[in-house]
């Protein structure tokens, strides 16, 4: 099939493969912190609330998750705890909301990504799901694919860095991450991994056993790691934007795109200066190929497409395609 020439994908297959994949519904988003980087703006509460015209920017987090289909969001609060309850009652009113209270079930004493997960573990329970910090904001298209991903392993989203010594580095084998670097001295490749994950319920039992790192803290990319060294991790390229609402100047970076009407727009491409979708035409993460033509001779497994190849919507899931041409 030429996918350029004549796109035609038999809809009954990818009936049969959508009832094979769970939509997962429950989302774990991280906003205990306190956001120093943020200076005055969040001197009264956490950064997470600060204001973005009329809203507080976490409503567009989870406005954009709301659209994407999650049923249930477990915002994990800890800083300012008592403005995030004012929040849930408010404007978090019209999104499934529950809180749990970081603080209360791990105690002050101990710092990191990997906490707040063993935060939520007795509300997530044995269900895949799926985490976002409640400081980045992505779109609802990236959201939406990260929901379909496949049981059995967990996956880190990745996008094309110019500066990858900032972020944690997988080392890959096609989309079969073998090892994750923070913040790595010597250079392993330009995909960082932004923080929008798909777990498994094993990903509770590595953050149990994550050690104090250099900086005293839990880190969660440990734990993924460790989960990586036995075969369960998997990567897939970011189809649309992230932005990371860590410094002043952010607030105006997110009231542009509300102006815009971009907030939930799909294929809206910005980020970080740091970061870039990564060319079509340089391979698939998901799915044997072979340079062909500007695409790929792609061999046939269960594999996942993004628009940018073959012109589908979100992640499709398709089978019994023999080439994609230009």
């Amino acid at each position: 099939m030429n996918i350029s020439a004549d796109y035609q994908v038999d809809l009954r297959i990818l009936v049969k493969l959508r009832t094979q994949i769970s939509m997962i519904t429950k989302v774990v988003i991280p906003a205990a912190g306190r956001g120093t980087r943020m200076l005055d703006l969040a001197k009264d509460r956490p950064k997470h609330l600060i204001d973005v015209l009329d809203r507080p920017f976490l409503y567009y987090v989870l406005k954009n998750l709301h659209e994407a289909g999650f049923q249930e969001m477990i915002l994990v609060i800890g800083h300012h705890a008592e403005r995030m309850i004012e929040f849930a009652e408010n404007d978090g009113l019209e999104f499934p909301i529950t809180l749990v209270n970081q603080f209360e079930v791990m105690g002050t004493e101990k710092y990191g990504t990997a906490i707040p997960l063993l935060a939520a573990r007795e509300r997530v329970g044995d269900d895949d799901f799926v985490c976002i910090w409640g400081d980045n904001l992505y779109g609802p298209r990236d959201l939406s694919a990260t929901r379909q991903l496949e049981k059995g392993h967990s996956f880190i989203s990745l996008l094309w860095c110019e500066a990858p010594e900032k972020y944690a580095v997988p080392i890959l084998e096609g989309d079969v991450v073998k090892q994750i670097v923070e913040k790595p001295r010597e250079f392993i490749s330009n995909w960082a991994s932004i923080g929008c994950y798909k777990f498994t319920a094993d990903i509770f039992q590595e953050c149990a056993k994550v050690e104090l790192s250099e900086r005293g803290e839990y880190e969660l990319t440990d734990a993924i790691g460790s989960l990586a060294e036995q075969g369960k991790v998997r990567a897939r390229k970011m189809l649309d934007y992230w932005l990371d609402f860590g410094k002043p100047e952010d607030v105006e970076t997110v009231a542009d795109l509300i102006r815009e009407g971009k907030l939930g727009q799909d294929g809206l491409r910005r980020g970080s200066s740091d970061f870039r979708l990564h060319p079509v035409g340089q391979g698939l993460l998901a799915g044997e190929s072979k340079k062909f033509g500007g695409f790929g001779l792609v061999t046939l497994r269960l594999i996942q497409c993004p628009m940018d190849i073959v012109g589908c919507h979100g992640f499709q899931y398709l089978i019994d395609v023999e080439s994609i041409a230009d």
